[in-house]
């Protein structure tokens, strides 16, 4: 027996799945994992030429579906919902392999996960960075009654001085190192979810073509108008970005591209056009839907890029009927109520964590008196600007009730 542990095995499927392989082919088969200690257990033999496949099931899964048994897979281990298979077969002649869709689906939740955070401690860093540079470069250039002190107490405040201290600069630091760390996992994160995908041999795969009018014909068409228009929160009004987009095309600007963000609308001067702009959300991403909506003659013209939430954009143009992507009614409320929640998951608790942070520093101010009162600054901006994008949801939810009552 050969004991090898990998702690972070979970993580890098693709790369375990070939590691196992190699280890066949030096005579170490697989015979055990244990969940816990992350220890891999090998039995020594004849060398194999094997194909290792890792999958995630749903719990309760007992065993693998009849139709991989029938292609030559069989289980080497499982443990909860974790099922390691193997084939014999030359890789030539594998014509099916497991699913996906679970361990793609759990890269999206850790993302999500990462990204809330990254999102958190975004905010106060971006509020806090632009309060606290200005006083670092006037007390550098000497401008004001600005001054630099270990730590904050009542002998060392005195009135009509602003002061930084060692805390607010390892403050900063910190969490710009937490910042820089979450978006490399989130970056290694995004690395494997490409790989899977390219790993895939049976799963939807989405078209590149993303845009109404391409953007090499705009780009090749001299004498061509072009502007671009900055939309940030639209997610929260969808409607309205639905309402703008097709009020645009009516004028003649004609949408041939959107950034990978989602925030920049580019448009070409050409003909009026009847196009009709839908935005769907899913709390993943659902591959097996989006087929159904080309099917039926849509366009995909955005495809989010963030881990917190999937929105899409589509695009579709008709000369008579306006077309709709969802065929009941009561559809577009259970669009907008998903929205809704989703968004309230984390929303409320932001705001209430920047609430208690108000209250934290308003006991400051009481202590020290004004001279602290940029303190509540940050948390204060903070929960004006998450609340406004709440109100934003809850309007959108109400408008779309309302529109289905009349």
């Amino acid at each position: 027996m050969k004991k090898i542990i990998k702690l972070f095995w979970s993580f890098n499927i693709i790369k375990i799945e070939k590691w196992l392989s190699e280890k066949a082919l030096e005579g170490y088969i697989l015979k055990d994992v244990n969940m816990i200690t992350r220890v891999f257990t090998f039995e020594k033999g004849k060398s194999k030429k094997l194909t290792y496949k890792i999958c995630c099931e749903a719990r309760g899964t007992k065993d693998i579906q009849n139709a991989l048994k029938k292609d030559g897979w069989y289980k080497v281990y499982n443990k909860g919902k974790w099922f390691f298979i193997t084939n014999e077969k030359e890789k030539e002649e594998i014509k099916i392999y497991p699913s996906r869709e679970r361990l793609l689906k759990r890269i999206k939740i850790l993302k999500s996960i990462l990204g809330f955070i990254v999102l958190y401690y975004g905010v106060s860093f971006g509020i806090f960075f632009i309060l606290f540079v200005p006083v670092i470069i006037a007390w550098i250039f000497e401008l004001g009654n600005i001054q630099y002190i270990n730590e904050a107490s009542e002998e060392s405040i005195e009135s009509g001085v602003s002061y930084f201290t060692n805390k607010d600069i390892s403050g900063v630091v910190s969490v710009l190192v937490v910042i820089s760390i979450l978006l490399y996992l989130i970056l290694k994160l995004n690395t494997r979810e490409k790989e899977l995908k390219g790993n895939c041999t049976s799963n939807l795969i989405i078209s590149d073509d993303n845009v109404i009018l391409e953007e090499e014909e705009v780009s090749h068409k001299k004498g061509v108008k072009t502007i671009k228009k900055l939309k940030l929160g639209w997610m929260y009004s969808p409607d309205k970005l639905e309402n703008w987009l097709e009020k645009m095309e009516s004028r003649g600007f004609n949408l041939y591209k959107v950034n990978n963000l989602g925030t920049k609308f580019y448009f070409a001067e050409g003909k009026p056009r009847k196009i009709r702009y839908i935005t769907d959300y899913q709390n993943l991403e659902n591959e097996a839907c989006y087929e159904i909506y080309k099917q039926d003659g849509w366009k995909l013209i955005f495809n989010s890029m963030g881990s917190i939430t999937k929105w899409t954009i589509w695009g579709k143009e008709y000369v008579d009927e306006r077309p709709e992507i969802y065929s009941d009614k009561s559809d577009m409320l259970k669009h907008a109520k998903k929205v809704l929640i989703s968004y309230s998951t984390w929303l409320i608790p932001v705001i209430i964590m920047y609430m208690f942070q108000v209250k934290m520093q308003m006991t400051l101010v009481r202590k020290y008196g004004y001279k602290v009162w940029g303190l509540t600054l940050i948390p204060m901006i903070a929960v004006i600007y998450f609340c406004y994008l709440y109100y934003n949801a809850i309007a959108f939810y109400n408008r779309t009730k309302k529109q289905l009552m009349i």
